[in-house]
């Protein structure tokens, strides 16, 4: 989760941002009121405890405040210059307590109210990255891109091309693209995102983690490996400061260390830098479960991938504890640690608990990500090959079916990995069709 500060004056003159990475792929900020506005003093006192609560953690005492906030106005009677700018809080607190249903009812009314609001000219832009936020994290991730474009419109004419905010909005889109694997215009938004913000930061402010991370994982997604580690290897030279979002920038970014060691073969340095992860998400003071997950599954998956099946087995177990009952909202990491976990399963020889957790993680992750994803088309083609060694071929043959045309829109027909399952296709095939005559 990563939650930017944008503080307007009442004349819109933006001060300092404080930005907070906590998970990648999600955005939340808030757009706080200072100074003497057109709402009144009364208002601005509101609004003064209200960031007073947040930034000390109280997020229900905060939105307690927005909600009265809001129930004053909508009685009024008259047009009320700060309800979008009310209703963007209430969404962005009820986002933080995970209240998913209730922040994007409140994001979408501020959507239609910051047209008619006379301050915080770039209210609109915010508050349509908190949507498509959201969105993104529910699997509508075509509507999400369209939010963040249209946030990216509403932010330049108000902040300019070379601005703070109009970098945000950039690894938005950035983030989200590479997760549709469209990795040459993630690249392109995401270098541009970096540049600007060095512009305005320096090139060794911490706050630029964020940035620097989406560019990294978009590098390990192109297999420029060498890269990564070195965007990643910045982020760590430049932390500092023992606030919870510098320390939860330090995990965060040992993970992606794990990831491109892993990916280069380097499975000791990958154990290591996702113990380092997990160690310092324990030690956190406000810890995020999904991000511990995830570390988790990381660590058990470079177990497996070194055979140490003794040591994997309780880490995918605890990886799956600790999101198993959350809500929605991580829905995609569950699924992708239950399609883990079944691989792992399957591997060591557990094959009814393989089936059961593999339908789990299928089911999950097509309400997480959608039908027509390239990670739920690969979840089933490791399925589809499980279900081919035990002899279940018209299971397997529609879960090929049901994967390829996916893959080749992903990837292009040229892909190795799609033309491996098309070669596995028609090998299934012939087995069943074998295994036909074989019954008669």
């Amino acid at each position: 989760m990563n939650s930017t500060w944008v503080s307007q004056s009442a004349t819109s003159r933006p001060l300092p941002a404080y930005l907070q990475r906590l998970a990648r792929g999600l955005t939340l900020s808030f757009l706080l009121l200072a100074g003497a506005a057109a709402s009144g003093p009364v208002v601005d006192d509101d609004f003064t405890r209200a960031a007073l609560a947040h930034n000390q953690g109280r997020h229900a005492d905060a939105e307690g405040i927005y909600r009265r906030m809001l129930a004053r106005m909508e009685h009024s009677g008259h047009d009320e210059p700060g309800l979008a700018l009310v209703l963007n809080n209430l969404g962005a607190e009820c986002h933080l307590q995970s209240k998913t249903a209730d922040a994007e009812a409140f994001y979408r009314r501020a959507v239609k109210e910051w047209p008619r609001s006379p301050i915080t000219p770039n209210g609109l832009g915010t508050t349509l990255v908190n949507l498509a936020g959201i969105l993104r994290r529910q699997g509508h991730v075509d509507e999400a891109a369209v939010l963040y474009r249209d946030s990216l419109k509403a932010i330049l004419p108000v902040q300019g091309a070379d601005s703070l905010e109009y970098a945000g909005a950039l690894a938005n889109l950035a983030d989200l693209l590479r997760d549709q694997n469209k990795l040459e215009e993630a690249q392109r938004f995401a270098e541009q995102s970096v540049k600007i913000a060095d512009h305005w930061l320096g090139a060794a402010d911490p706050h630029l983690g964020h940035k620097l991370r989406v560019l990294a994982s978009i590098y390990l997604a192109l297999g420029r490996l060498d890269e990564a580690q070195a965007l990643c290897e910045r982020i760590l030279a430049t932390a500092t400061g023992s606030s919870n979002s510098a320390r939860a920038d330090v995990a965060a970014t040992w993970n992606e260390l794990g990831e491109v060691a892993l990916k280069s073969g380097r499975f000791e340095e990958a154990g290591r830098c996702f113990r380092k992860s997990v160690e310092l998400w324990q030690q956190h003071p406000a810890p995020t479960p999904h991000m511990m997950a995830i570390a988790t599954n990381n660590l058990a998956q470079t177990y497996r991938r070194q055979k140490r099946y003794d040591e994997a087995g309780p880490l995918f177990s605890h990886a799956q504890r600790l999101l198993e009952g959350s809500t929605s909202v991580h829905q995609r990491e569950l699924a992708s640690i239950l399609g883990n976990l079944a691989g792992f399963q399957a591997e060591t020889g557990h094959y009814p608990l393989a089936v059961a957790t593999f339908r789990k993680a299928i089911e999950l992750s097509v309400q997480a990500r959608g039908d027509d994803n390239a990670d739920v088309a690969l979840l089933r083609l490791e399925f589809a090959a499980l279900r081919r060694a035990q002899g279940h071929y018209v299971e397997s043959v529609d879960l090929y079916q049901k994967a390829m045309p996916v893959l080749a829109h992903a990837f292009g027909p040229d892909d190795q990995r799609v033309q491996q399952s098309a070669a596995d296709y028609k090998r299934c095939l012939k087995e069943a069709q074998a295994h036909v005559v074989m019954m008669k």
